[in-house]
């Protein structure tokens, strides 16, 4: 089933979605990034959807902003932040292709993801070439958290550029694929992610985003507390029995 706005599809598969933007000539507009945080609300309104993908429908993820766009006013900023957030707080797992060029703001959507894929000719800049706008703080504080500190100010400060073996090792990628029949592929890992149920993928991605936010000792505390909730439910048994019979799980989501 698709779902058609203006500069974006959402493609509804059996229990995840594939979210396809078109950019204006390699360049995000502040209509592609207002209609982001609409695809966001419309796949957390969808009980069936458990995983999103994000991607191009061209062969780059985005060479930078479009002239159109001017980051330093309060409005442009707040229109990109508003996109980050939603896509960073989807309470089910987010997944970003990077694709061909790939610079700002596409490279601050993909952060905002929990994985990030690349294909395998991916060149990756956290700067924009069309207007050499800088990353936001969002984006500072994402890098960060993936890769190595040093690493991370290293290809800020110096602007740098790296290929798609670089970002697998940086820890920005987690996998790479060949630049032909990908898509398949990518889809059987989002099948398999699914197939966990929601109770467990929602209650995951929702254990990881407190965890970024408390102490070591607080966090066990809700890993704890999710654990004991998630064994009181209808899929938590169906888990065991199926395991038992040696058969595929019926998750209900109960």
């Amino acid at each position: 089933m698709m779902s058609e706005l203006n500069y974006i599809s959402i493609d509804y598969k059996k229990n995840y979605a594939i979210v396809r933007y078109e950019t204006n000539g390699d360049c995000w507009t502040e209509e592609l990034l207002l209609e982001i945080k609409v695809a966001c609300q419309k796949i957390q309104a969808d009980q069936k959807c458990l995983s999103v993908l994000f991607m191009s429908d061209s062969k780059n993820s985005g060479f930078g902003w479009s002239k159109n766009f001017h980051l330093m006013t309060e409005e442009c900023q707040a229109i990109l932040n508003s996109a980050l957030i939603a896509v960073e707080e989807l309470p089910i797992p987010s997944f970003f292709l990077i694709q061909g060029i790939t610079n700002l703001p596409a490279m601050e959507i993909a952060l905002a993801c929990d994985v990030r894929f690349s294909l395998d000719d991916t060149i990756i800049s956290l700067i924009d070439k069309e207007s050499n706008f800088q990353p936001s703080d969002f984006t500072f504080r994402r890098l960060a958290k993936f890769s190595h500190r040093s690493f991370a100010l290293d290809l800020l400060l110096f602007k740098k550029s790296l290929n798609a073996l670089d970002g697998k090792k940086s820890g920005i990628i987690s996998e790479i694929y060949n630049s032909k029949g990908y898509l398949s592929a990518i889809e059987v890992v989002l099948e398999q992610i699914t197939n966990y149920g929601a109770i467990a993928i929602k209650t995951l991605k929702d254990s990881m985003q407190l965890g970024e936010q408390v102490d070591l000792n607080t966090g066990l505390n809700i890993e704890h507390e999710r654990t004991l909730q998630l064994q009181e439910t209808d899929d938590f048994k169906e888990g065991i029995d199926a395991f038992l019979q040696k058969r595929p799980p019926k998750f209900l989501g109960k």
